[in-house]
């Protein structure tokens, strides 16, 4: 039997991750979360609008990924973004932020860490 998704209340979030896994654990966490989700990768050519943020996975050097998130930040019309990024240094917040980051996690994430930044950066009231 295929599992039901709930139905999106809280919006749209953006997912880049270039590994299948990564993916599909932040997919997992924000459909539980009961936001709708798209992925976004490199291998096709992905539309996607009306998103409420942006989840980009940095898995390697930060410089070499930068492109790639501002691509996808110009191409989502600069929503708020939360960098998931291993080991992040004072020096790597400060780039991030400048480039329009919102919210900067370490990895390995936690949930409620990004639950706490979703929900902040999409405006939603949680009781």
């Amino acid at each position: 039997m295929a599992e039901q998704t709930k139905e999106c209340r809280h919006g749209l979030i953006a997912i880049y991750a270039r590994q299948y896994e990564m993916q599909d654990w932040l997919v997992a966490a924000c459909r539980r979360r009961g936001y709708a989700t798209a992925w976004l990768h490199g291998r096709q050519p992905v539309r996607v609008e009306g998103a409420s943020a942006l989840v980009f996975d940095f898995e390697g050097e930060l410089d070499a990924e930068l492109g790639q998130l501002d691509r996808w930040a110009s191409t989502l019309g600069r929503v708020p973004t939360i960098a998931l990024v291993n080991f992040p240094r004072i020096g790597d917040e400060a780039r991030l932020r400048t480039g329009g980051v919102r919210a900067v996690l370490s990895k390995p994430v936690l949930l409620d860490d990004l639950y706490c930044e979703l929900d902040r950066l999409t405006g939603r009231d949680v009781a």
